[in-house]
């Protein structure tokens, strides 16, 4: 939780200014233009559940998720069709390759994932998510809030020591 402010603001500009921006610069555009338009957000599972340890990837991306809802609503009527990408892990140099509580269900492949966006767009899918058990573990938070927090409570315990052996992530790796 004692994440400097510069370090928030970098997090918050990479995963949620990012689509702000874009958007405003696209969107007017293709109101103007007939057929479909694809745009996604790329929020991650985190943005879903959240990640233990990670506060401003958590916020940030659970922001990244509303504004991904937000345009879908406010855009669908214009043919701009909006997809969330939310994810666990990527093999990405975001993930520290010893990290072995970082891929409980698994670390994809970029590949992989960009398999799943292509799917989702040819099936004008909102949520795309290339780990399916994100959607068993939204469906656990939503029939029993407490009772996923306090799970999430016991994985933040177990976790903690490993995390605090972990080199830090920032937004400067992005």
């Amino acid at each position: 939780y004692e994440v400097p402010n510069d370090e928030w603001d970098r997090i918050w500009k990479v995963n949620v200014m990012q689509h702000v921006y874009v958007a405003r610069h696209l969107f007017p555009i293709w109101q103007q233009r007939p057929g479909d338009k694809h745009f996604i957000i790329t929020a991650s599972a985190a943005g879903l559940l959240t990640q233990v340890g990670g506060l401003p990837y958590s916020v940030s991306k659970h922001a990244a998720v509303s504004i991904a809802e937000w345009y879908q609503i406010t855009y669908r009527e214009f043919g701009i069709h909006v997809a969330c990408l939310c994810p666990q892990v990527v093999e990405t140099g975001m993930v520290w390759v010893g990290n072995a509580g970082a891929g409980g269900d698994g670390v994809l492949k970029p590949q992989q994932v960009a398999e799943e966006v292509v799917k989702a767009m040819e099936e004008k899918k909102f949520l795309v998510l290339p780990h399916p058990q994100v959607l068993k573990y939204m469906q656990q938070k939503a029939s029993d809030y407490d009772r996923w927090l306090k799970g999430m409570t016991r994985l933040h315990k177990s976790v903690g020591e490993l995390q605090s052996r972990s080199p830090p992530i920032t937004a400067a790796k992005l």
